[in-house]
């Protein structure tokens, strides 16, 4: 006799829906696991015979073969004991299961006495089951404050066997008190508010700007001038994910010990002695980079020039395509990484470059100080959206315990708003934000009047731009526009994100 039934497996962010095959035949007591099963599968053996003891039932003897197919797909974790102990009680007929769940995908890890513990890759395993066809789960209840954002989808948790089991011959699911409790993925953590950063009112426009419009930017300046503190800030502007990029989040950060709120947009922040592979990821080391961490949300990378300059480069195609693709398990896996660049940074060794004080000089030479910014290549500032230098704050505003002129709540509400109008105006072109925007669209959305017209291709062929930066211009005056609830863009939006483009010695990008 053979028994079918249903569960999953998952290469990184992919789920895939395998079957369960289950045969008991007569010969010397043997129990075998075949259709390229991993070791932490090689080893449900022992962890499923127990099981089954210690929950009150009889292990069968016998000639025990499971096969887990497409035999040609390796399968990783321990998310299999559960479909696995419940095939084998079927095959032996102690219990008479509902035909429903043959239909049903089963995941679960057991413990020796029968819990059923949590498993990582549920979330992406649900989402792409159900693109399958597949509507009907069963998890432990560790895997229900993660799979609760997971919307029209018949999801069962189970604390031990014996309960499952009732469920399998009854189809009943007695309620638990246990799934009302707080987890820590719930948890919203503590952030600096615009509020608490003193001065900066120029910075922080500009930072409003890119949070609304999902532009890049990089603040620069003296040492000590607040630029770290401004960047922290930046998470208090950000508004909540929508259901299908909390989706996205859940199936990056399901298979990683992180823990994440997955309805707030993730704020990645990294030291620059980060190698490469941290970066952006290793198939062979079985893990994901802070460029995927970082999707939907921010990469903070705070001191910028104090990176290796080819840890940087990593930066520019991942940029310009927002996706990185890894290679696990002979199969390419492609990773969406769209975020927001966000970087601060000295422009010199010793950090007083640009420092107006007649105290705290410069005490680098020039070619010193070339070598330092050059670590940034012209190909990567030219993807940066936005520049804004942040001097150190005056007397005046040192003395204020908070600066109520620019705060987050009011600075969050335009935010809102301002995406708002880019999701209706592009929603039916697949993107959401005006740094998406594509040429043939920036044409169509950023028409400008003849007076900006003559103001862009005065700055165009005096400061000698790249095409790239003019489309980049026309992108942030959009948003800008969008900010001030304009529907077209004017002059002053136009000379506003001149003024963002300017780097070091006012050379506009």
């Amino acid at each position: 006799m053979v028994i079918s039934l249903k569960s999953a497996t998952f290469n990184y962010i992919k789920g895939r829906i395998i079957d369960i095959e289950v045969s008991i035949t007569k010969g010397i007591p043997s129990f075998n696991i075949v259709g390229l099963p991993n070791v932490e599968i090689k080893e449900s053996r022992e962890r499923v015979r127990s099981a089954i003891l210690n929950s009150g039932f009889k292990f069968p003897l016998g000639k025990i073969t499971v096969n887990l197919a497409p035999a040609n797909i390796r399968k990783e974790g321990s998310l299999l004991d559960l479909c696995i102990a419940t095939g084998i009680l079927i095959c032996s007929k102690q219990i008479n299961p509902i035909k429903n769940l043959f239909n049903t995908i089963i995941l679960g890890e057991l413990s020796l006495d029968g819990h059923i513990k949590g498993i990582k890759g549920s979330i992406p395993i649900i989402l792409d089951g159900k693109d399958d066809g597949y509507n009907s789960y069963v998890l432990s209840e560790d895997n229900y404050f993660e799979t609760k954002i997971i919307q029209n989808t018949d999801i069962n948790y189970f604390n031990n066997f014996k309960s499952f089991v009732d469920y399998a011959e009854k189809g009943v699911v007695n309620n638990n008190t246990n799934l009302r409790r707080d987890n820590s993925c719930n948890i919203v953590k503590d952030n600096i508010n615009l509020e608490d950063v003193l001065g900066h009112v120029s910075s922080k426009r500009a930072i409003q700007i890119a949070a609304a419009g999902f532009h890049n930017i990089i603040l620069y300046g003296p040492v000590g001038s607040g630029k770290t503190m401004l960047a922290k800030s930046f998470k208090s502007i950000l508004p909540n994910l929508t259901y299908e990029e909390s989706l996205d989040k859940g199936r990056i950060y399901n298979f990683t010990s992180i823990q994440e709120n997955y309805r707030q947009p993730v704020f990645r922040e990294v030291s620059h002695t980060i190698s490469k592979s941290s970066l952006i990821g290793s198939g062979r080391e079985n893990k994901v980079g802070e460029m995927i961490l970082s999707n939907n949300g921010v990469l903070f990378l705070d001191e910028m020039l104090e990176f290796k300059r080819e840890t940087l480069e990593v930066l520019r195609k991942v940029l310009e395509d927002r996706k990185i693709q890894l290679n696990k398990n002979n199969e390419m896996i492609e990773f969406p990484s769209n975020f927001i660049l966000l970087g601060a940074t000295n422009l010199c060794p010793c950090g007083n470059y640009l420092n107006n004080s007649a105290i705290k000089q410069c005490v680098c030479d020039t070619v010193k100080r070339e070598r330092y910014i050059n670590k940034i290549s012209k190909s990567l500032l030219d993807r940066i959206d936005i520049f804004s230098y942040t001097p150190v704050i005056d007397y005046v505003d040192v003395g204020n315990k908070k600066d109520m002129r620019v705060t987050s709540k009011k600075i969050l509400e335009t935010v809102v708003k301002a995406r708002e109008i880019q999701y209706f105006r592009l929603k039916k072109f697949g993107i959401k934000y005006n740094s998406q925007m594509n040429n043939d669209l920036v044409d169509k959305f950023c028409e400008l009047s003849s007076s900006s017209k003559q103001i862009l291709e005065t700055i165009y062929r005096k400061e000698n731009i790249s095409t790239r930066s003019y489309f980049k211009i026309l992108k942030i005056a959009r948003t800008i526009a969008d900010l001030n609830q304009s529907e077209n863009i004017n002059d002053e939006h136009i000379m506003e994100v001149i003024n963002y483009r300017k780097f070091i010695s006012n050379q506009i990008i």
